[in-house]
């Protein structure tokens, strides 16, 4: 077998070795997500939902706050809404982990007597993007289950509040940053690029509509996000 298809085999085989298990609570709208990754995992990316789950096997390795970190067995991971991170495995052994998407509109559901007393022109975050902490990991276990499960209503509310209890112990208080122009028309871009993808836009049809040069453009979004265009 040549070099080329050696390659193309040992991609199927990972890929033959990834799964990912996507659902979605009918009642509260929140998706949990179980999944398993050898190899590399996924690109830089954002989410617009608050991310918090917890690595049930192997070492989970991803980049997020401009640093590299490694969930274990037992860690629960927190990513806020447009917070850059990748994922990789470091050993053929792979990963597997299991996490809540709470919407930016949920968490205000849930913790709306904290956001009330939280100072003004604030936003609520994570202190800490790992934590080894078992009583929090237990309540991202559960409730997931709950939500997976599709457990009666009053387990999936006690097993939030108990989730939603202790996250309030890992919250932190974040200013909310001017837009300045150039963060003004990357916030545009990225608006722009939701709403017509489906299309199949190009970067000079992008350009035109944003009434911005196409390099600026390139140069303001890259700044902004991390990330080119076309990621």
């Amino acid at each position: 077998m040549s070099r080329g298809r050696n390659r193309e085999w040992d991609t199927m085989i990972t890929a033959a070795k990834n799964w990912v298990d996507l659902r979605r609570d009918a009642a509260s709208g929140i998706e949990s997500l179980r999944t398993h990754f050898t190899g590399h995992a996924y690109d830089p990316h954002w989410h617009d939902s608050y991310l918090i789950g917890v690595t049930e096997q192997g070492v989970q390795q991803f980049h997020s706050r401009r640093k590299q970190h490694q969930s274990r067995p037992g860690t629960v991971f927190m990513l806020e809404p447009e917070e850059l991170h990748d994922g990789d495995a470091i050993n053929e052994q792979g990963f597997t982990y299991r996490m809540l998407y709470l919407s930016p509109q949920q968490i205000a559901q849930y913790l709306a007597p904290l956001l009330a007393e939280g100072p003004e022109q604030r936003k609520l975050g994570f202190a800490d993007t790992l934590r080894d902490d078992r009583p929090l990991a237990y309540a991202v276990w559960h409730a997931f289950d709950a939500m997976r499960h599709d457990h009666p209503a009053l387990i999936k509310d006690a097993a939030l509040d108990r989730l939603f209890g202790q996250l309030t112990q890992h919250r932190l208080w974040r200013a909310s940053e001017p837009v300045y122009p150039d963060a003004r028309l990357a916030l545009q871009a990225r608006d722009w690029l939701i709403a017509h993808h489906a299309d199949n836009p190009g970067l000079q049809q992008m350009a035109q509509s944003l009434k911005l040069d196409r390099f600026r453009l390139s140069r303001l979004f890259q700044a902004h996000w991390e990330l080119p265009l076309r990621a």
